[in-house]
């Protein structure tokens, strides 16, 4: 049966489960000052653009993937949220072909369009959630790439241009999705490739420790798929 058995019945599961566990617990802190980071950028989940709009929903997942890669702490807004006043949380607002948005949303986007409204994909919200016409407003930036490295790239370029890029420059290859945070001094780097294939990148200059296995790091550094690695700048 399917509901027979649980994890400590598999010894190899709870070993990686247990260990994982004490990793977490002796990092606890470096991994809560990463986890705290707040994200300055934001994606406009729509629920109006996701019931209505023919592209929308492929175009959010094509833009939340390029922008994880691009080492920054990523939001979601809804339009309810834009409502209340959330967007003065953050300081660029990305809409992904979105034609669609609920009418007490409306107001909040064009007014943040000056601030700085990114917009991927063609011309911004044209209507309402109910099919009416709105006024249309000029956005800061479009994009050009629709997908994949090539809109990757386009995003990093924008948030250096605009101050909101990571604290480090670094060039890692498509699919390793990494964050930075410093520390009591020092620099931190979380970093996992999601590709199925094992990837090699090199770290910023400098000495770095793998904080999980102790050991020092000498560029460049092979990333298995799915192994996330915690490193730290020495001092």
């Amino acid at each position: 049966s399917d509901m027979e058995g649980l994890i400590l019945h598999r010894a190899a599961c709870t070993a990686a489960m247990s260990r994982c566990a004490l990793d977490l617990m002796r990092l606890s802190k470096e991994v809560a000052a990463l986890q705290n980071l707040k994200p300055r950028v934001a994606i406009l989940f729509s629920r109006a653009a996701t019931l209505r709009g023919k592209s929308y929903v492929s175009s959010r997942s094509a833009v939340y993937e390029s922008l994880n890669f691009c080492g920054v702490p990523i939001g979601f807004i809804t339009d309810e949220q834009i409502a209340a006043g959330g967007l003065k949380e953050y300081s660029c607002l990305i809409l992904p072909e979105t034609q669609y948005a609920a009418h007490e949303a409306i107001d909040g986007i064009r007014r943040f369009a000056k601030k700085g409204v990114c917009v991927f994909g063609y011309s911004p919200i044209e209507q309402d959630e109910y099919g009416k016409k709105v006024k249309k407003f000029k956005p800061s930036v479009v994009l050009e790439a629709n997908k994949g490295e090539p809109l990757r790239d386009e995003f990093s370029k924008l948030l250096a241009e605009r101050n909101l890029g990571p604290e480090i420059e670094w060039d890692t290859p498509y699919g390793v999705e990494w964050r930075t945070v410093t520390m009591n001094g020092r620099r931190i780097i979380n970093m996992i490739n999601l590709t199925k294939e094992p990837v090699q990148v090199n770290v910023p200059s400098g000495q770095w420790t793998d904080l999980i296995s102790g050991t020092d790091l000498v560029n460049p550094v092979l990333l298995e798929p799915d192994m996330p690695l915690l490193v730290a700048q020495k001092s």
